[in-house]
């Protein structure tokens, strides 16, 4: 769930910066900052220095912080559903 949150939000912070995506967080390190649950800015900075610069944090992360500590929204546990097999299927993909 987290991931998705990070795409959405740095798609979003992109386009508002006339930036590309990757200018605001490198998709590695997207994926390694997904799989944290920091509760501060400091934090995510102690669990993710080697993959975010502190300037990130700085500019970013109340707002990181927030989405990744949100409880998962009706729409996104629609979205992606976790059968008993322990295959993941998304939507329009079967296992």
């Amino acid at each position: 769930m987290n991931a998705f949150r990070l795409v959405s939000w740095r798609e979003d912070e992109a386009a508002a910066q006339d930036k590309p995506p990757y200018f605001l967080l490198k998709d590695q390190a997207l994926i390694e900052v997904a799989k944290l649950t920091p509760d501060s800015p400091q934090q995510l900075l102690e669990q993710a220095s080697r993959v975010v610069h502190e300037n990130f944090v700085r500019f970013n992360g109340r707002e990181v912080v927030a989405l990744l500590n949100q409880p998962p929204t009706e729409a996104e546990l629609e979205f992606v559903e976790v059968r008993k097999s322990g295959c993941l299927r998304v939507r329009t993909h079967a296992c």
